[in-house]
């Protein structure tokens, strides 16, 4: 058995890969005819298959020697998250032909993170984390766009989840430890659920442009 604080880890990271998995079957359903949604659908899969390794070797990574193996596959579905939360995001925001001039632009931003990982002795979460928060931002001022352009209601929602998972950065640097069941990370975690809840009820209502 992990000791607390691994255990409040784990038990928060398959939470939060249980509800992305939930989430991600909700707008596959939903959207099987808009591509907007289904690439949040991916994204949401990705969530789940990202949270549930972490929860592994939060909780039994150095007893069973598993990072290795499965740290790096973690730090590489946080890129592929990036890049299918902002084509998503794109698909519904922007129209052609400068939409596909902005999915072009963030196809490049992908590669260039797959290979910047690539070279790395050691992979580590922060050499992803610029990509990440570059994403966020795009996200940001794709929705702001569409809030003052064209009054799009799911705008509100998705701003509110980049709000969160924006607030949640801090929190995870800062090495807060209030127990031995919550810490920065659980905090985190438990953050990044309320985002997903976010995104996912502005995600549901996306219509392709």
């Amino acid at each position: 058995m992990p000791p607390p604080e691994e255990l409040g880890i784990t038990l928060a990271a398959f939470l939060l890969g249980l509800q992305s998995l939930a989430y991600s079957g909700l707008l596959f359903w939903i959207g099987r005819k808009e591509n907007s949604v289904l690439l949040c659908s991916i994204a949401c899969l990705d969530i789940s298959a990202t949270s549930i390794l972490y929860g592994i070797l939060a909780g039994w990574g150095e007893s069973a020697n598993l990072p290795k193996v499965l740290w790096p596959v973690t730090v590489f579905l946080v890129a592929y998250l990036s890049f299918f939360l902002a084509c998503g995001t794109a698909q519904s925001s922007i129209r052609n032909p400068a939409r596909r001039g902005f999915q072009l632009a963030l196809l490049l931003k992908f590669l260039i993170s797959l290979s910047y990982l690539a070279t790395r002795p050691e992979v580590r979460f922060q050499d992803v984390l610029w990509d990440y928060v570059t994403a966020l931002a795009i996200i940001c001022c794709f929705k702001a766009y569409t809030k003052f352009g064209r009054n799009d209601k799911t705008s509100n929602w998705i701003l509110s989840g980049v709000a969160i998972s924006f607030l949640a950065l801090p929190v995870l640097a800062s090495g807060f430890l209030a127990n031995a069941w919550v810490n920065h990370i659980t905090v985190f975690l438990l953050l990044q659920m309320v985002a997903l809840h976010c995104f996912y009820s502005g995600a549901r209502y996306k219509k392709d442009i």
